[in-house]
């Protein structure tokens, strides 16, 4: 019997980039893999900025539900 492995939904990473008339942005996250977000994904009351380290949750190449990580 094959056990299917189970994907990690929750990512880390920084913002590599930001949007702000778009209001969309990309992380790189510890995992090497690009994911992209909206505004609209971002939880935190500070607004996305290059360079902010971030978690999320991944859908495939999404990142949704995204916040600062605290320090």
């Amino acid at each position: 019997m094959k056990v299917a492995k189970m994907q990690e939904t929750v990512g880390q990473g920084t913002v590599t980039h930001y949007d702000d008339r778009m209001q969309k942005g990309s992380i790189i996250g510890y995992d090497g893999r690009l994911y992209n977000f909206r505004l609209s994904e971002w939880v935190s009351e500070e607004k996305p900025r290059r360079g902010i380290a971030v978690k999320f949750e991944k859908k495939e190449t999404e990142a949704i539900w995204v916040e600062i990580k605290p320090h």
